[in-house]
């Protein structure tokens, strides 16, 4: 249960602490969010809907911090519905943070504005954007530059969270391996983050975990790690001092079923993708 931020506060410590003592005794519920038009104008549909159709809410609430970035920003109450969840409703909160780069980012000036329509969190392959993610690690660079702002950015929301002592479970920088070296040519990470390989998103994970704790302060964070379960997903691991839970985002409802349909709830159990996580940190860390 202890976090590895030696300065977590006394409410993430507490978060931590509590989901050590239902691991593997309980299961917490949880939904996402609809960011941009899902929702017809309500971020409550699916909440109201669930507790309409069941009678209770999710245990924990997720956001996605991808509106607070220096391109095309705009405020659409995530943190203000993050604390109004845990202050209210008595609930976890999760995020993830789908940050994206100009695709022209060759012509891009510092600080301007750019339409989303314009902007890309895929990686370089399929959205021919000129970001070198490798150039974020070398000081001085426009891409260095341009990622402490949006750094900047989702600390300042962090830090609200922090002052209304709401701690959060903070999944940054997500499925950053994807299908890299696997299918050949095509296979490839999905997002711009891990689209130079392993050993750049693991200085990128350690950028943001080193920035937002000891720059700015952010002591909320419990760090969870979107992990896989290929033979080789051990390279991606940013380190067992950065990292204090272990995800693996499951797509098996609609791919790679194992039951021979095509539609449909899949009761499979996937206790060989379980015990591989498990062992990618020796048991040391939480599987989500």
């Amino acid at each position: 249960a202890t976090l590895t931020d030696s300065k977590a506060t006394p409410e993430a410590k507490a978060l931590m602490n509590y989901l050590k003592s239902v691991y593997g005794k309980n299961i917490l519920s949880g939904q996402q969010e609809i960011y941009g038009g899902g929702n017809d104008g309500n971020m409550e549909l699916e909440f109201e809907y669930i507790k309409e159709n069941t009678g209770k809410l999710p245990a924990i609430r997720a956001f996605d911090f991808m509106n607070y970035n220096p391109l095309y920003g705009w405020e659409d109450g995530t943190t203000e519905r993050a604390v109004k969840w845990v202050k209210e409703s008595k609930g976890i909160i999760t995020a993830s943070w789908h940050i994206n780069v100009p695709i022209d980012f060759d012509s891009y000036e510092l600080g301007d504005a750019v339409d989303w329509t314009k902007c890309t969190y895929k990686n370089y392959q399929s959205s021919n954007s000129t970001f070198n993610t490798a150039n974020v690690l070398v000081e001085g660079s426009k891409e260095r530059e341009y990622f402490e702002a949006a750094m900047e950015d989702l600390a300042e929301q962090l830090t609200i969270l922090q002052e209304n002592n709401v701690p959060i479970i903070l999944r940054p920088l997500h499925e950053a391996q994807g299908n890299h070296g696997l299918y050949g040519a095509t296979g490839t990470a999905w997002f711009w983050w891990g689209d130079r390989g392993p050993e750049v998103y693991k200085e990128l994970w350690k950028l943001l975990y080193t920035t937002l704790t000891e720059k700015y302060n952010l002591h909320n964070i419990i760090w969870e790690c979107n992990m896989y379960a290929y033979p080789n997903s051990a390279e991606w691991y940013p380190g067992d001092e950065y990292v204090d839970l272990v995800a693996f985002d499951k797509y098996n409802c609609d791919y790679n079923r194992g039951d021979g349909k095509t539609s449909g709830p899949n009761f499979l159990a996937i206790s060989s993708t379980f015990n591989s996580l498990f062992e990618l940190t020796d048991g040391k860390k939480m599987v989500a």
